[in-house]
């Protein structure tokens, strides 16, 4: 019972039942008035059939309609058995007939409940009465009268009885239509929810690859549309958790492996104990103590949690003294570092020692990845409401493929990840989590063989 499709076709079951007995009841009320205004037309009509002959002579004999009631009284119209006098309405009407006769100008002459004599009729009235003529002419009009009848004969209560036998076989018929259909359009309804509840399950079991056929109404595909979007999303947060422990594992076992190693090779007496040694484990505990303050910073920058000191500043600069730190680098590479930016570069509202962190990440990939004589072009230039800042370089530059992939976490274009080729892998992703706790956007234009465009937005100071 409490299953939405058993829910749904009670409701509509309940709606057709009421629908159809409404629309039943009506009928019946409509038919069964129509039926008896269409037997006091009938009534009428013999009525008159009856009394316009007679009414006509008597105007004829006397020129006029004076004392015209003399012939309701003085003498019977002629009329059939089954039909009673005019002055007598048959009892099946209440309140009883009345007879009327009015003139030429539509004035009662004669009314058999002594009530309206001498006013005028009228328009409704006039529209039902027969005209009486005389030698092509009109001479004046007879009209019935006739209340609601209370009793039907036989047959015509058969009638009404078997209209009102059709109206119920109907309404059956039409109840039971109805539940059908609801039957079938609640399934219809509730059948793709049933199937996004079992995958909802799949997905609770870990079943990340589970996905929805969307099906039904627009507004239930949309839901598995939802459904497989976020079945999409939490499959590829998972590989990339697994990614990250993999990579963190990957980049902690290098070092470590380094470090056994010669601590190792130093108690079993093959190296000798001296400062040599001592410095190259050091500069492994510095490698292992920079990936976990970059691990640290990027799990900051993600949960939002990083201080920043956001205000105005004078990009120029920055680009500027960043760029400087970096001559040296660039010269020793024999890669020409160029600095192209606007003359009138507006503020900008960021955290100058982020932007100068984001820069450093971008150069150093940058003159990492270009070779001998390559160029390294630093621009800046305002965008509508930003300042973007490019590092565009002529080194090998990115596959279409790896692309998407760039600003991950441990990604490297060096699938062996190499030290000589590449640092962590963590560098881009940081600065993307940098740039966007700023207001900003990232991004990166590359062809392979052809170099790459590293770009970031920020927005102008106000």
């Amino acid at each position: 019972m409490n299953r939405l499709w058993v829910r749904l076709t009670i409701a509509f079951a309940i709606v057709a039942v009421i629908g159809i007995g409404v629309a039943a009841l009506l009928a019946d009320q409509s038919v069964n008035r129509e039926f008896r205004s269409f037997i006091e037309r009938n009534q009428a009509d013999l009525q008159n059939s009856a009394l316009a002959e007679k009414l006509v002579a008597y105007y004829e004999e006397q020129q006029s309609w004076l004392d015209v009631a003399t012939i309701f009284t003085t003498t019977a119209p002629p009329s059939p058995p089954e039909r009673q006098l005019p002055n007598q309405p048959p009892d099946r009407f209440n309140p009883r007939l009345s007879l009327i006769v009015a003139d030429t100008e539509w004035q009662v002459v004669f009314d058999s409940g002594q009530r309206r004599l001498g006013e005028t009729l009228p328009a409704a009235e006039r529209d039902r009465a027969t005209a009486l003529q005389a030698q092509g002419q009109t001479i004046g009009y007879l009209f019935f009268t006739l209340g609601p009848i209370n009793v039907l004969t036989p047959p015509e209560q058969n009638f009404i009885d078997q209209v009102r036998r059709s109206l119920l076989l109907a309404a059956l018929i039409a109840s039971v239509l109805g539940g059908v259909v609801g039957l079938a359009f609640s399934r219809t309804l509730s059948r793709p929810l049933d199937r996004l509840a079992l995958a909802a399950r799949a997905i609770a079991a870990k079943d990340l690859t589970h996905r929805v056929q969307p099906s039904g109404t627009i507004e239930v595909a949309n839901v598995a549309h939802a459904f497989n979007d976020m079945a999409s999303s939490l499959q590829k947060s998972e590989e990339l958790r697994r990614n990250l422990v993999a990579d963190v594992a990957h980049e902690l076992r290098t070092p470590l492996s380094v470090m056994q190693g010669s601590l190792t090779a130093q108690l079993d007496g093959v190296f000798p104990l001296d400062l040599e040694e001592t410095a190259k484990l050091y500069d492994e505990t510095r490698l292992l103590s920079r990936l976990v303050d970059d691990l640290r910073e990027l799990a900051q920058a993600e949960a939002g949690q990083l201080q920043l000191n956001i205000g105005p500043i004078d990009l120029k600069g920055v680009i500027a003294g960043t760029a400087g730190a970096f001559t040296g680098v660039a010269n020793e590479k024999q890669v020409n570092l160029i600095v192209a930016v606007a003359h009138d570069l507006p503020r900008v509202n960021a955290d100058a020692e982020r932007v100068a962190q984001v820069l450093r990440v971008l150069l150093t990939n940058a003159l990492r990845h270009t070779a001998l004589a390559g160029q390294v072009t630093i621009a800046a230039t305002a965008i509508s409401d930003q300042v973007e800042v490019s590092v565009q370089d002529t080194g090998e530059g990115i596959t279409p493929d790896d692309v998407p992939y760039v600003f991950d976490r441990f990604w490297r274009g060096d699938k062996a990840r190499a030290r000589e080729t590449g640092g962590s892998g963590l560098g881009l992703a940081i600065a993307k989590q940098l740039i966007e706790a700023q207001g900003g956007s990232i991004g990166v234009e590359s062809q392979a063989g052809r170099g790459s465009r590293f770009w970031f937005r920020l927005p102008i100071a106000r």
